[in-house]
């Protein structure tokens, strides 16, 4: 993630937004599963398990 993002999160949701103020993703938890509910840029991000972190790929860039 960019330095210039933003992490919202509350108990069982996290939003993710960019330096435009655009919504990248809206992740919520649940008990047994992880609902991506909003991706922007068409990211695909990964869950590591083994360190509980969830990983987006590089965004592109702006020209």
């Amino acid at each position: 993630m960019y330095e210039g993002n933003d992490i919202y999160l509350n108990t069982n949701r996290i939003a993710v937004i960019d330096y435009d103020n655009s919504l990248i993703a809206l992740i919520e938890f649940n008990d047994n599963e992880v609902d991506f509910i909003e991706s922007g840029y068409a990211l695909r991000p990964k869950i590591r398990f083994a360190d509980k972190t969830i990983v987006f790929p590089d965004m592109p860039e702006e020209d």
